[in-house]
């Protein structure tokens, strides 16, 4: 669709850049249709044009539409950035709450068995003072 290896989409430009359209209004222009020939190729020209103008209406909103969705796409992305960058750090905060909590598991599970092990002998010195008379 791009005329004259220009980027732009034909439809976005100037009537009278293209060719045939100009063509037509220089054949009217200088009379080289007349009669009902000229009456008909000015409504076809009028048709066209009208076509033209309704065509390029659309395309021009749909551009801004475009562009306008760009624009929220790319702060959408940026915003998804933002939560994975978030994500990744409750991750890592994550995995250091887990870490402590096993460290506090571990530390618990040996206060307890150092609890047991004091015990017994502790157990074992009321036993044989309990043996004892009292004065």
């Amino acid at each position: 669709m791009a005329e004259g290896g220009d980027d732009e989409i034909y439809v976005l430009r100037d009537a009278s850049r293209i060719a045939a359209i100009s063509q037509l209004d220089d054949l009217v222009r200088q009379g080289a249709l007349k009669g009902e020939k000229a009456v008909y190729a000015k409504k076809k020209w009028e048709a066209l044009k009208d076509t033209y103008l309704a065509v390029t209406g659309t395309e021009r909103k749909l551009k801004i539409e475009v562009d306008e969705m760009e624009v929220q796409l790319k702060g959408i992305q940026g915003e998804l950035g933002r939560i994975l960058k978030c994500c990744e750090e409750d991750e890592v905060t994550i995995e250091l709450v887990k870490d402590d909590a096993e460290a506090a598991e571990a530390e618990a599970g040996l206060m307890n068995l150092i609890f047991r092990m004091q015990r017994i002998p502790l157990e074992r010195i009321r036993s044989s003072l309990s043996n004892v008379p009292r004065r």
